[in-house]
């Protein structure tokens, strides 16, 4: 009965998963590049202590990026900057930044620093929520559509 649970569960999930392309890589700018690890979405959005709750069907959509330095300088990622678009062509906004395996206490928050010839994961969370059986196609980088890969 267990097995037969996981198996279940298991299909659940990868039929559900968005299936990127997680080896193409997209520029951010001249120095950076990045690729989207994953793609995930939530019921709930957790905020300084405080939970929202997306309507009956819709998501917060959260982007796990894993951006490259290719310079010999540290360069800024701008989240003020990045967006996806959903299907009617709206702009959705990051509204939380998360560097991986890394505490930052910083003013300007949605700016991350990566360090010059370094790759780093950074967590992005969108808001507002989307259809949960959306599928991103879309990023709005700095004003330029990157219109993202995925495996067939």
């Amino acid at each position: 009965m267990k097995t037969l649970l996981s198996l279940f569960l298991l299909i659940s999930f990868t039929a559900s998963a968005q299936k990127l392309d997680r080896k193409q890589m997209y520029a951010y700018s001249d120095t950076v590049e990045f690729r989207i690890y994953s793609i995930q979405k939530s019921r709930t959005a957790d905020r300084n202590q405080e939970i929202f709750v997306a309507e009956k069907g819709q998501r917060f959509f959260t982007i796990v990026f894993e951006f490259k330095n290719k310079s010999s300088e540290a360069q800024i990622i701008d989240f003020e900057k990045i967006f996806i678009k959903d299907k009617n062509g709206n702009l959705h906004q990051v509204d939380l930044v998360v560097m991986s395996m890394k505490l930052t206490s910083s003013i300007k928050k949605f700016q991350q620093k990566l360090k010059a010839n370094k790759k780093r994961k950074i967590i992005a969370q969108f808001i507002p929520p989307l259809p949960k059986k959306e599928l991103i196609k879309t990023l709005v980088i700095d004003g330029n559509e990157v219109e993202l890969k995925y495996n067939e």
